[in-house]
C-alpha cells in the first residue's frame, strides 16, 4: 500500500474529503481539474464524449455485463 493511499485512507476514516482540501487550498475542482490538464499539456474537450464521437448503439447481453463487473472485481481487489 502505498503513502498516498495511506493517507486517502486516514483522512477518509477522519471525514475529509478532496473537495475539503481544496476548498482548503481556495481551489474548486473544476478548476484543479483545469489546472492540472493544463500543465499537462491535455485538451479536456478531446476527452468529452461528443455527438459526432459516439458509435452505433449496440445490444449488451447479460453475459457480457457480467463479465465487465467481474473485470470490474478484480480491479478494485488489485487497487485495495
Amino acid at each position: 500500500m502505498s503513502l498516498a493511499t495511506i493517507a486517502a485512507a486516514l483522512l477518509n476514516e477522519a471525514g475529509v474529503s478532496a473537495d475539503d482540501i481544496l476548498s482548503e487550498a481556495g481551489v474548486d475542482r473544476a478548476g484543479a481539474i483545469k489546472s492540472l490538464a493544463s500543465q499537462l499539456g491535455v485538451d479536456l474537450n478531446d476527452l468529452a464524449d461528443t455527438p459526432e464521437r459516439e458509435g452505433t448503439p449496440v445490444e449488451i447481453t447479460d453475459a457480457e455485463v457480467a463479465k465487465v463487473r467481474e473485470g470490474l472485481a478484480v480491479l478494485n481487489r488489485a487497487f485495495q
